[in-house]
Parts: C-alpha cells; sequence; structure tokens
C-alpha cells in the first residue's frame, strides 16, 4: 500500500473501528478475523493466531516475524483496527485471504456460515477474497468499510462489486441491521 497515498483511508479505516466496536459490543459471539498480507515467508499456510491481550502495532509485527513494519501491507493494522482480545490473525502471503491460508479450515472449523468483509485494498484483495469465499458461504462486502489507494480505483472497484453476480454488497447500517434480525 502505498504511502503517499493513504489520504483516502481516514474516514474508512474510522468507520472500519466503529464497525468492529460495534460487533464486539452488541454481537460477541461474532469472531472477528484480521487477514494481514505480509511479504514475508510468515504468511503462506501460516498458524491462526488467537489473540488473548491487548496488542499495538508494534506486538503485531512481531508476532508476524518480522521486524519490518513495511512487511505488513494492509494498512488496516494501524491504530484503527488492531486485533483486540478474542480476534484471530491469519497471514496471507497474497491478495486473496482463501488461498494459500489457514483460513478456509478455520472457518470450516469455527462453522462460519456467513462472512462480512472490511478494509483495503478494494480495488485487489478484497473482490478476490470475496470471489473465492461467497462459493462456500454467504459472504457481502460492506462498501463503506473498504478503500483503495485513491478515489477513481475506489470508486471502479465498488461499481465492479456491485455489478458482479459473485459479490454481495451492501453499508455498514444494513449489515447491523441484519445481525439484529
Amino acid at each position: 500500500y502505498d504511502k503517499e497515498s493513504r489520504t483516502s483511508l481516514p474516514g474508512v479505516l474510522e468507520r472500519i473501528q466503529s464497525t468492529l466496536k460495534t460487533v464486539r459490543e452488541h454481537f460477541p459471539s461474532i469472531r472477528i478475523i484480521h487477514c494481514p498480507q505480509v511479504r514475508t515467508g510468515n504468511g503462506e499456510n501460516a498458524e491462526p493466531i488467537h489473540v488473548e491481550s491487548d496488542w499495538t502495532e508494534v506486538d503485531l509485527i512481531r508476532m508476524l516475524g518480522t521486524s519490518d513494519p513495511d512487511t505488513v501491507m494492509d494498512a488496516q493494522f494501524n491504530h484503527h483496527a488492531i486485533p483486540e482480545p478474542g480476534d484471530i490473525v491469519v497471514p496471507k502471503p497474497g491478495w486473496n485471504a482463501m488461498l494459500e491460508t489457514t483460513l478456509p479450515d478455520l472457518l470450516n472449523q469455527l462453522g462460519v456460515t456467513k462472512t462480512a468483509l472490511v478494509g483495503v485494498t478494494q480495488h485487489i484483495c478484497i473482490p478476490r477474497t470475496a470471489k473465492t469465499i461467497s462459493k462456500e458461504r454467504e459472504s457481502a462486502v460492506l462498501t463503506d468499510c473498504t478503500a483503495s489507494n485513491n478515489e477513481l480505483k475506489a470508486q471502479r472497484a465498488r461499481a465492479r462489486m456491485i455489478d458482479s453476480p459473485d459479490i454481495v454488497t451492501m453499508d455498514t447500517q444494513t449489515f447491523l441491521k441484519s445481525l439484529r434480525n
């Protein structure tokens, strides 16, 4: 993720933080799984990390087996979305969280039938993961909690996901309302 182009992220990162907080407070049975992309060999089929105590960004970087913050590519792992106790971290080596990771096995083991995707990058990681995950379970992309490295890419990606028969999209309020029903 290009550091100079993060200017479009602050509003999205705050919505992600707010959504995660709401889910944690009102729906404690829902599991939050973070899938950061790592450039090191630590991502391929890495064991899930069950978060048991408060983390900082430095803790996350160390847990992923690197001392270089630039090897953690997903901007979601800043102070807005650091994993909290009860969350699970599944490192991924590429753009699709369902490929070459333990995520499919973990979802099956947990009995997960529905997923909601948030994060970055909206034009690469989110649609690739959404298309793969939707083959096995219900999945929705929360379009107001996703971002790309510039607004034009975000608009194009959003339009492609909305038009895709393989990807269900909705806003956060619709998602939270569906949880309450």
